[in-house]
């Protein structure tokens, strides 16, 4: 059973710190993908779908008032039904195409899996607003779990690689740029040698090459690479709670349908993030459907001793009835994160579970980096998780460190 997630943020730091994670070994075979052709029916629920969700995302801004809060949180629940439907789609598809003679690889169909971002800021509202790191000043989320106690930004000469399975990372970002994780002698999915190695950092599982920059124009993993990444002490932009102890390893699994991830890229970056040394996977996505195929590539995450930080959803509903994956698998190297707003609270949006949601972060208003050297804010338990990876990097330099 996992630990109730109801923690103060700035608690997350000495929570973390206490935790002692042991891993079984065992090894897991790769399962092969599929290819299986949506028709006009799922495709137009998943288009109908992301209208609905951009109309919500317009009204996701700050200071609602509660009976606002309430209204929004209705709708995002009907969201989480609307994606369990189309899904349910997606299913039917795979079953048709078996019957059909299509080409169906693997054991399952290709379910989908979404960012969870709830808004995203008002331009207007940012004009000048790039804080001088190391001040960090308008960096209430970091400024929250450090708690004053400055020394935690200390330089470490020790790095961990964290793999950012997400849209891709801005790698040419000033906050960002020194953090990647690059590699002449990278290995695939499946175990095989790059020939052209990993030399601008990462791999794109949605064009197959290995420049993971967001050529869609995606930020979603920008943002979460500079609140778990950003060089600090830099006097350039922000802060991050890692303290340059982190090498991001970008692996672009999104975004393949209209804006979701697939499970067939999901999965091959698991892969590829445990071949090539990851110690920490940010998963900061999810979706109600659970995946045979997601869930024993953890699996085989957990027998490397990889550990998995998943974001918890913004449903606002209880994962304990209704879970949403990857947060929800019963794997003892999972941890979900909630979000928590300004007030230490959970934020209105956020999914929770005493059972199945093991802590909470800053996930409201965070300041990150997004692409062509800007900063914005941005609100949804995607970003509440790099702060707890962050955390966890952190810890691992300290004990590295100590012997």
């Amino acid at each position: 059973m996992k630990s109730p997630f109801v923690l103060k943020s700035r608690k997350v730091i000495s929570l973390i710190l206490t935790f002692c994670l042991i891993f079984p070994l065992f090894n897991e075979t790769i399962f092969a993908q599929k290819e299986v052709t949506q028709n006009s029916n799922t495709k137009a629920l998943i288009s109908d779908y992301k209208e609905k969700k951009d109309s919500l995302k317009n009204r996701m801004k700050a200071n609602l008032t509660k009976e606002e809060k309430e209204v929004l949180k209705n709708k995002l629940k009907i969201l989480h039904n609307d994606l369990k439907s189309i899904n349910q789609q997606i299913k039917t598809d795979f079953e048709v195409g078996t019957q059909t003679g299509e080409t169906v690889l693997g054991s399952e169909p290709n379910y989908l899996f979404e960012l969870q971002e709830t808004s995203l800021p008002d331009k207007e509202d940012l004009e000048g607003l790039i804080p001088n790191d190391p001040e960090y000043e308008n960096q209430w989320g970091l400024r929250g779990i450090i708690n004053d106690k400055l020394e935690i930004l200390n330089d470490q000469t020790e790095k961990t690689i964290v793999a950012l399975i997400d849209t891709g990372v801005d790698y040419n970002h000033e906050d960002l740029a020194k953090q990647i994780w690059t590699s002449s002698e990278c290995i695939d999915d499946l175990g095989n040698l790059i020939e052209e190695g990993c030399q601008i950092g990462g791999y794109d599982f949605v064009d197959n090459d290995n420049n993971p920059f967001p050529s869609d124009g995606y930020n979603h993993g920008t943002f979460v690479a500079g609140i778990l990444g950003a060089k600090t002490n830099n006097n350039l932009g922000i802060a991050s709670l890692s303290n340059n102890g982190v090498q991001i390893m970008p692996s672009r699994a999104c975004c393949t349908t209209e804006g979701f991830f697939e499970v067939d890229e999901i999965v091959r970056a698991v892969y590829f993030a445990v071949n090539n040394g990851a110690k920490i996977i940010n998963m900061s996505f999810g979706g109600p459907t659970y995946s045979t195929r997601l869930q024993k590539a953890i699996d085989y995450a957990r027998a490397n001793n990889v550990i998995v930080v998943a974001a918890a959803g913004n449903y606002g509903m209880n994962n304990d009835e209704f879970p949403i994956y990857p947060a929800s698998y019963d794997l003892n190297n999972i941890i979900a994160v909630a979000a928590l707003d300004q007030n230490d609270d959970l934020a209105y949006f956020s999914n929770y579970g005493v059972n199945s949601v093991d802590i909470a972060a800053p996930g409201v208003e965070v300041l990150s980096t997004t692409q062509n050297n800007n900063y914005e804010k941005v609100s949804g338990t995607s970003f509440a998780t790099p702060f707890v990876v962050a955390a966890y990097a952190w810890w691992f330099n300290f004990i590295n460190n100590l012997f």
